[in-house]
């Protein structure tokens, strides 16, 4: 039900109705509330799908840790532009999505990717006494470095910013610990 709804996301973006979903997934929107809660529990499904389709595709690209932040920053920023250009629908609605609760937002995906991606890049996630607070951190910032890949074609300026931003990032959320 997920892939359908993502469907049609992708092609009618937030104006979708849980009508036209239900019709895609070829059930009832009763079926699709009683699932995911809600028409917005149905969309945090689709997001945190999204998020783990290119958790999988990060992970299988970084570096591992003893090539240091340049090198991760580098790889990161390479598979980011790639990922925004290649799915720009998805890279928008991450963007333009404000999850309202992931805590039973199901996927078919493992969140194995998801949390070797967080390990590699920020180490103080785990220490971190307020996982909510820090995950809301998480996710603002990363819809700002998604925003600055869909403005920018260059590599090397987005590894550059992605390298600070993870820096700072892992500062804001280790004093959250």
């Amino acid at each position: 039900m997920v892939d359908r709804a993502r469907f049609c996301l992708k092609q009618r973006s937030a104006e979708v109705s849980l009508t036209e979903i239900s019709r895609a997934a070829h059930h009832s929107p009763s079926t699709l509330i009683y699932q995911f809660g809600s028409f917005a529990g149905l969309k945090d499904a689709v997001f945190v799908d999204i998020v783990l389709e290119f958790a999988e595709r990060a992970l299988a690209i970084l570096p591992d840790q003893t090539a240091g932040p340049t090198a991760t920053a580098t790889a990161l920023a390479g598979e980011l532009l790639s990922w925004v250009g290649e799915e720009s629908d998805a890279a928008e609605f991450v963007m333009r999505h404000k999850p309202t609760s992931l805590e039973g937002a199901a996927s078919h995906r493992s969140a194995e990717p998801l949390q070797g991606v967080a390990a590699a890049l920020l180490p103080s996630l785990a220490s971190a006494s307020d996982q909510e607070a820090a995950l809301r951190v998480v996710h603002q910032t990363a819809n700002a470095v998604i925003c600055f890949a869909e403005a920018t074609s260059s590599e090397a300026t987005l590894a550059s910013y992605l390298e600070t931003t993870i820096a700072n990032l892992d500062a804001a959320v280790g004093l959250l610990g």
